[in-house]
C-alpha cells in the first residue's frame, strides 16, 4: 500500500468547481507533486481542514488518471499543513497535530513565524536585530546599529510585506513605528549589491536554500524587480541554482541550522541568504512555507526535483517510524 500525504489548506481550496484550486498555477502545481509521488509510491491528498474530522479526511481532492477527482473517508499517513500559523489558527494546528504526524511542529512553525525567535535561535549567522516597541527602544537601537540604512519590518511578517529599508533616522523610524499596528523588528541592512561571485549572481539578490528534514533539495537566487527586498511574491526575478555549487559556507550554516531544528521531528523549511560586500552570507529569515508554484521550464524541473526529495524523505521518515513502532512492541512482549 502507497504512503499517503494530505495538504491541508484554510483558503483557495473548494468543492464546487473541477479542480481543488481556484488558480490553475496551484492546481498545476499540485498535479505535478501527484505525478511525482506516484513515482515515489506516495499518494497526494488536498483538503481544507473544515474537511477533517479527528484523523479522518471526511472528503478531499485526488488527481488520478490525469484528471481531479473526490473522495470520502480518507486516513493519511501525514499532514503538510499550508496555511498560516496565526492566533486564530493556532488551535486548528494544535487539534490537527494531536490525530496525524505533521510536517512542522507547531514548536517548528513558531520558530519561523517569529522573526525574534529565529534570531534569539541562529544569532551566531544573523545580524543584529531587536524588537521595538516606542520612541526610546528606537534611540537605544540606533546607538548600536551600524551604517546609513536600515530594516523596519513586522515580528510576524511573510511574502516581504511592510518590509521597509529606510535611513537611519531617529524622526523617520519613530513615524513609521507609530504607523504600525504590529510588533516592529528594526535590524542592520546588508548591502548585498556586490552580488555572489562564486555563483555568478550580480546585484542586490538573497539566496535560497530548501531543506526537507535535513536534505538539501533545491536552491534558488531572487532578484527585486525594484529597490532592495528581493521576493516573487512581489514581481521579482528568481534564478535556478545548482546545489552541489554552493558554496560551503551556506552548506556548513544550513546544517548547523538544521542541527538545531531536528528537535522538532520532521519539517521542511527554507532558509534565506544575502551575501555583504566582503562575500559574508548571513542569514536573512526562515520559512516553513516554501513556494511551490513557478512558472518556465527551468523552475518547474526544480520543482519536480524538489518534490522528488519530499518524497523521498517523507518515505524514509514513514520507514523510520514504523521500524520505530515494532521496535517498540518488541520491547513490550
Amino acid at each position: 500500500m502507497a504512503d499517503s500525504v494530505a495538504f491541508v489548506y484554510r483558503q483557495l481550496v473548494s468543492w464546487e468547481d473541477r479542480t481543488p484550486f481556484s488558480k490553475e498555477s496551484s492546481d498545476k502545481a499540485l498535479e505535478l507533486f501527484s505525478q511525482v509521488a506516484e513515482m515515489h509510491s506516495v499518494k497526494v491528498f488536498i483538503c481544507h481542514f473544515d474537511w477533517i474530522e479527528k484523523d479522518t479526511l471526511k472528503k478531499a481532492w485526488c488527481f488520478e488518471d490525469s484528471k481531479w477527482k473526490r473522495v470520502f473517508n480518507v486516513k493519511v499517513d501525514l499532514l503538510y499543513q499550508k496555511f498560516g500559523f496565526r492566533e486564530e489558527t493556532r488551535k486548528i494546528k494544535e487539534i490537527l497535530s494531536k490525530h496525524f504526524n505533521v510536517v512542522n511542529s507547531l514548536e517548528m512553525e513558531e520558530v519561523c513565524r517569529d522573526k525574534f525567535a529565529t534570531h534569539k535561535m541562529f544569532f551566531d549567522y544573523m545580524k543584529p536585530c531587536f524588537l521595538v516597541k516606542n520612541s526610546d527602544d528606537i534611540k537605544s537601537v540606533l546607538e548600536e546599529i551600524r551604517g546609513d540604512l536600515v530594516v523596519l519590518k513586522p515580528r510576524y511578517g511573510f511574502a516581504g510585506r511592510d518590509v521597509k529599508v529606510v535611513p537611519a533616522e531617529f524622526p523617520l523610524l519613530v513615524q513609521l513605528l507609530g504607523g504600525s499596528k504590529d510588533d516592529m523588528l528594526l535590524e542592520e541592512f546588508i548591502d548585498s549589491s556586490r552580488g555572489v561571485e562564486c555563483l555568478g549572481i550580480s546585484g542586490v539578490h538573497d539566496l535560497r536554500v530548501v531543506v526537507v528534514d535535513s536534505v538539501i533539495a533545491v536552491s534558488y537566487a531572487r532578484f527585486p524587480k525594484s529597490g532592495l527586498v528581493s521576493n516573487v511574491a512581489k514581481g521579482g526575478e528568481l534564478r535556478v541554482l545548482d546545489v552541489g555549487k554552493l558554496p560551503k559556507s551556506v552548506v556548513w550554516m544550513v546544517a548547523g541550522v538544521d542541527l538545531k531544528l531536528k528537535k522538532f521531528g520532521l519539517n521542511a523549511y527554507t532558509v534565506d541568504f544575502v551575501f555583504d560586500a566582503n562575500q559574508q552570507p548571513w542569514i536573512i529569515e526562515l520559512n516553513c512555507q516554501p513556494d511551490f508554484e513557478f512558472s518556465d521550464d527551468e523552475e518547474k524541473k526544480m520543482e519536480t526535483e524538489h518534490f522528488g526529495v519530499m518524497c523521498a524523505q517523507f518515505k524514509r521518515y514513514q520507514v523510520q517510524k514504523k521500524q520505530g513502532i515494532k521496535e517498540e512492541m518488541k520491547k513490550n512482549r
